[in-house]
């Protein structure tokens, strides 16, 4: 990948061997980390931004790359020790993809330009999902139209289970809230019920209701007025 950089198909097949490579491979994630593997994947994806196939190679082997301390935790068949040092290197890996490289806004980019490209948007949201484990990179997310990204995908893609999934799970990391899924979402952040809020919609139809049943009752009195005058007028 350094040494041809620039030719796209060398890029797309290394970066998805990558990407196999790190595949639930704990000890990939730490060689990828002492190689200098990050850098390669963001040039990558820096050089052929409208390349759907680099983008969601690269990305995907990001997103297979970095691991979460909870599920560094929750293997049990593996030794403190190498679980400290895998928290360590993918803790540095985070904060180069997304402090340094500025990663997260070549990540909504690429997501950005491919909307509708399946594969483009799993694999940046699978990537999003797992940096939002961490709690410093909350404010960058938000101010880089990460959130808006991937609420789109519960729109677009609302009958992939998986995605949808992966899409939730990064919303709820991010604002730390209950989240409502139907068409769209919507994010509740003081965590109250939306069947406490008032329906507004009722009530103003009740109010409309009430100023017709007022108006009418008005005008039925101005016509028993009017025949009233009128009957004495005659007699």
């Amino acid at each position: 990948m350094m040494k041809w950089y620039d030719d796209t198909k060398i890029q797309h097949f290394s970066l998805g061997c990558l990407a196999l490579f790190l595949y639930d491979s704990w000890e990939g994630s730490l060689e990828v980390n002492k190689i200098h593997g990050i850098q390669a994947i963001v040039r990558a994806m820096r050089s052929f931004p409208r390349s759907e196939d680099v983008q969601e190679s690269a990305m995907l082997a990001l997103a297979n790359g970095i691991v979460t301390d909870e599920d560094i935790d929750y293997d049990v068949g593996t030794t403190d020790d190498f679980k400290e040092e895998l928290k360590v290197a993918t803790r540095e890996m985070s904060k180069l993809f997304v402090e340094e490289l500025d990663g997260i806004a070549l990540v909504v980019n690429a997501m950005t330009a491919f909307p509708n490209h399946q594969d483009v948007q799993m694999s940046g949201c699978s990537l999003l999902a797992k940096l939002s484990h961490r709690e410093e990179f909350f404010e960058t997310m938000k101010n880089t139209r990460a959130v808006g990204v991937v609420g789109m995908i519960l729109g677009n893609f609302a009958g992939d289970v998986e995605l949808i999934g992966k899409a939730t799970r990064f919303m709820v990391n991010v604002w730390g809230t209950r989240m409502v899924i139907d068409v769209g979402i919507v994010a509740d952040s003081d965590q109250t019920s939306l069947q406490d809020e008032p329906n507004t919609a009722d009530t103003s139809m009740e109010e409309q209701e009430i100023d017709n049943n007022q108006s009418q009752s008005a005008s039925e009195n101005d016509e028993d007025t009017a025949t009233q005058e009128t009957a004495e007028k005659e007699e």
